[in-house]
């Protein structure tokens, strides 16, 4: 005999021997659940899956809710990742620009030069800049817009509408169309 009938012959023997002795002819009564038991069962079952489905519909709406969440704040974190840096030459440029009014007043040649020069390197630092999104703001005549815009005083002008910007007193920067600083201008009351 192998080990394996061995095995099963010695389980059927310990079965019948913890089993009451019943004869081969006896037959033992199992409760089967009525059909409107089953019924109630499988309801109770459908419900249940039914569940389970709109819990995993619901985690998998949310994983990509998140998924693209994520990828939105790396996308803003990368086209405004250069904002600091940004903020920091904006007074280099304003210095230059009025350097650049001064010296454009002038008449000695040495400073024509200079101001040509000036000219150019301005012009290499703003396409530096736009070609990093950065754009600059100059609203004169345009209306006022406090998100855009920063009122430094309003004056009365009879030639402007009430609202309109008359005066330019320091350019405004937009970085992918979010203002970096906002210009600062004078307003016709």
């Amino acid at each position: 005999m192998s080990k394996k009938q061995k095995d099963e012959k010695s389980t059927f023997s310990q079965l019948n021997e913890e089993m009451p002795n019943l004869k081969d002819d006896t037959q033992v009564e199992i409760e089967e659940p009525s059909h409107a038991e089953l019924l109630a069962q499988i309801e109770a079952l459908k419900t249940k899956a039914e569940e389970n489905n709109n819990m995993y519909l619901r985690a998998a709406a949310d994983k990509d809710n998140f998924r693209k969440r994520m990828e939105r704040e790396i996308d803003g974190a990368r086209k405004y990742a250069v904002e600091g840096i940004i903020k920091e030459l904006l007074p280099v440029i304003d210095s230059m620009e009025q350097g650049l009014e001064i010296a454009g007043k002038d008449s000695d040649e040495t400073i024509k030069s200079m101001y040509e020069g000036m000219l150019l390197t301005i012009k290499m630092l703003h396409d530096v800049l736009n070609k990093f999104g950065v754009e600059a703001v100059n609203p004169k005549g345009e209306a006022y817009d406090p998100h855009v815009h920063e009122a430094m005083s309003m004056i009365e002008q009879p030639e402007a509408k009430s609202g309109e910007i008359i005066q330019v007193i320091q350019k405004g920067y937009c970085l992918h169309g979010r203002v970096v600083r906002p210009a600062r201008v004078i307003v016709c009351k």
